[in-house]
């Protein structure tokens, strides 16, 4: 049935009607109709937040043996950064907001989108593509080599017979490279599979992911203080190179106005985006700092590979 409304979901265009998928259509609808139950009161509000974790963690946990490549979660993060652009721009500027400060978001806004767009842009380059000349060179695995590359659970083990031979792709590759189920391709240096840009981060575009979400992180934080303190009632906590730092003291009255209240649970948002960024932040400066990546981690390969010095050196200074 619901490959059935799939087929038939289609809009009006110049040369006929194009098709839209179901995954697609779920985030445009389902983000705004939370942000609107939500801006109801303070116990839809509460609902909510609570509702929007577990329902992702459900449709994950759904979606990943059907349809694991799903772009699902990739028009989740793109729909909820316009809607909560749209939702400031049109709300906050209105209020007491310096025109300095709302250029400052901008800037930071572009520019975690710029890394983004990088980290997408830039993933097929961790591909490992093989000319048909170095294949030909190449002599064929056999089933016995293969056979060593599995272990008694089934599940891959490179590291005991030839680490530079995938049992997957049947190829060999570089060291450190890991196969991706979900780009079906072996990936050099292989941090993790992002759903939520739908891309595989690995050696052309780790550095990219990780100053990505620095900037979004300070963006969300930005934009959530400036809306906070528009809307409720501000207190001044200091100044640093003499700019007034203020923190919102009382939002009791938010979900008096619908518009404010709107604004209000826009910011409760953008801090459970921060609060998720900074934990992925703080798990990558653990990684860098040992010199692996995070499915090196997970596959027990966690000896230093130099010290933490180098490690940072090497990984801001794109060395190899």
């Amino acid at each position: 049935m619901l490959l059935t409304f799939q087929d038939r979901l289609r809009i009006p265009w110049r040369g006929g009607a194009k098709q839209i998928s179901f995954e697609a259509t779920i985030p445009i609808v389902l983000l705004p109709v939370s942000l609107f139950v939500a801006a109801v009161n303070v116990y839809c509000c509460i609902a909510t937040c609570l509702v929007i974790p577990l329902f992702l963690g459900y449709t994950y946990y759904c979606l990943r043996s059907i349809f694991p490549r799903t772009k699902f979660f990739f028009l989740w993060s793109f729909w909820s950064v316009a809607y909560l652009c749209i939702l400031f721009e049109s709300t906050v500027p209105l209020m007491e907001i310096l025109p300095e400060e709302n250029a400052v978001l901008i800037l930071m806004i572009v520019a975690a989108m710029f890394c983004f767009y990088k980290v997408k842009l830039r993933a097929p380059l961790n591909h490992v593509v093989q000319s048909d000349t170095d294949i030909d060179n190449l002599p064929d695995i056999t089933e016995e080599q293969t056979t060593l590359l599995i272990d008694d659970d089934g599940e891959s083990d490179e590291s005991e017979a030839n680490p530079n031979i995938c049992s997957k792709c049947h190829k060999y590759t570089p060291p450190r490279t890991f196969h991706c189920a979900i780009c079906q391709a072996c990936i050099v240096k292989r941090d993790h599979h992002n759903i939520w840009l739908d891309a595989c981060v690995g050696e052309s575009n780790h550095r990219f992911f990780f100053f990505g979400c620095i900037i979004s992180i300070m963006a969300l934080i930005l934009g959530t203080n400036l809306a906070l303190t528009s809307i409720c009632h501000p207190f001044s906590i200091g100044r640093i190179f003499g700019i007034p730092i203020f923190l919102p003291d009382d939002c009791s009255e938010v979900f008096d106005q619908f518009d404010v209240a709107l604004c209000f649970v826009g910011s409760i948002y953008g801090i459970m985006l921060a609060i998720c960024l900074t934990m992925v932040i703080l798990q990558q400066i653990f990684f860098i700092s040992k010199g692996v990546t995070g499915t090196e981690w997970h596959r027990g390969d966690v000896s230093s590979r130099k010290n933490c010095y180098v490690n940072w050196k090497i990984f801001c200074c794109w060395l190899r």
